[in-house]
C-alpha cells in the first residue's frame, strides 16, 4: 500500500521535520523531501519545494480487516509534532 501526500511548518514557512504513517497506532516513518512544485504553487513559498511524502507498507505489516489511518508531522526544529484529528478509515482484503 502506498500513502503519499505533503506536509510543510506554516508557523516557520519552512518543510516539516519528517512524516510518519500512523496506521491503528503503528508508526511507519515516511521518505520526506520529494519534488512538491504544485505545494509552492498554492502557497508562493518556495520553501515548500520538498515538502513530498511518501511511505509503502507491506499489507503482511497490517494484515487484513479495517484500519485506521492518519499522519504524524515533526515540525522543523524536530521537537514539536502536528497529529490532526483526521483519520482514514480503510479495509484490506
Amino acid at each position: 500500500m502506498k500513502v503519499s501526500g505533503w506536509a510543510i511548518d506554516t508557523d516557520d514557512e519552512s518543510t516539516a521535520g519528517g512524516v510518519y504513517v500512523d496506521v491503528d497506532g503503528k508508526l511507519f516513518p515516511a521518505f520526506y523531501g520529494v519534488d512538491r512544485q504544485d505545494v509552492v504553487d498554492s502557497f508562493g513559498v518556495q520553501s515548500y519545494r520538498r515538502s513530498g511524502f511518501e511511505r509503502y507498507i507491506p499489507i503482511s505489516e497490517i494484515g487484513t480487516g479495517v484500519h485506521r489511518l492518519s499522519v504524524v508531522i515533526l515540525m522543523n526544529d524536530q521537537e514539536r509534532y502536528y497529529q490532526p484529528d483526521q483519520q482514514v478509515a480503510l479495509e484490506v482484503r
